[in-house]
């Protein structure tokens, strides 16, 4: 097999295994998490003087950097999922040492809805590269039931409910707002996802085709737009298109979904 053919061969053949693998395995795919009561104290929340709703400080809830620490240690994709404004997170979560760890936002400033509305999750789906069949292998984690859990139940997604304070309603209103799972702490969270028997984020272990030796040094394959197929529908990147704040991320991350258009509709 010529160089030529295993640059277009190798992207391709890692594509499909990586797609046999979306289809066939299971495990946690990614954690979602909120911040408020989950990983900062709300009662120790300073606010701006000049703007009530922006927070310019706030201390971290006990084992929470522990927790967020192991799951990159781990090699788990982190969502932030909150509701609030971008400035107020950047205050507190890089203060704390969390802001870096995520590999997507989804805040509420931004998307112009607040949770549970779906755009919310489904944000922080389509920055990951996740579609909605892999909504099993979602653990959202929070502290509110009917923004929280209410929202990742009605999507699919495993809803863990941190009970830790006695700062909102803690009693479901109905079946939707029944989490998953319950913890206590933030650390805890590692043993629900043992519990849920996850095979974890290393799921990619293919070899290469016969003829083609690891030793042998081939050229780089081409990233272009042909390798990547938009994974959500088309009215969920019209959406993108006009509310997204983050466009030129998304732009560059997802070129084949039309989000670089003007907006429609």
């Amino acid at each position: 097999m010529s160089w030529r053919e295993l640059n277009s061969y190798i992207p391709r053949y890692l594509r499909e295994q990586t797609e046999m693998l979306r289809r066939t395995k299971k495990g946690v795919k990614a954690i979602f998490v909120d911040s408020g009561d989950t990983l900062i104290d709300e009662g120790s929340q300073l606010f701006s003087e000049d703007r009530s709703d922006l927070v310019l400080s706030a201390r971290p809830i006990d084992t929470s950097r522990q927790l967020i620490n192991e799951l990159k240690e781990r090699g788990y994709l982190v969502a932030l999922v909150a509701d609030g404004l971008e400035q107020s997170f950047r205050n507190v979560l890089r203060a704390n040492g969390f802001w870096d760890h995520f590999d997507a936002m989804a805040i509420s400033e931004n998307c112009g809805v607040s949770k549970p509305h779906p755009r919310m999750f489904q944000e922080a789906m389509l920055e990951l590269g996740l579609r909605p069949e892999d909504a099993e292998g979602i653990i959202m984690l929070g502290n509110n039931l009917a923004r929280d859990i209410r929202g990742a139940n009605a999507l699919g997604l495993t809803s863990v409910w941190i009970d830790w304070v006695d700062r909102y309603d803690k009693t479901p209103k109905d079946d939707i707002e029944k989490p998953d799972f319950t913890i206590s702490k933030p650390i805890e969270l590692l043993e629900v996802i043992e519990k849920t028997g996850a095979i974890g984020p290393e799921l990619l272990t293919t070899s290469l085709p016969v003829g083609f030796s690891q030793s042998q040094q081939a050229p780089a394959p081409s990233r272009g737009r042909a390798e990547y197929q938009c994974p959500f529908s088309e009215n969920q990147v019209k959406e993108r298109r006009k509310t997204d704040s983050r466009r030129k991320f998304l732009i560059k991350k997802y070129p084949l979904c039309g989000i670089n258009q003007p907006p429609t509709g």
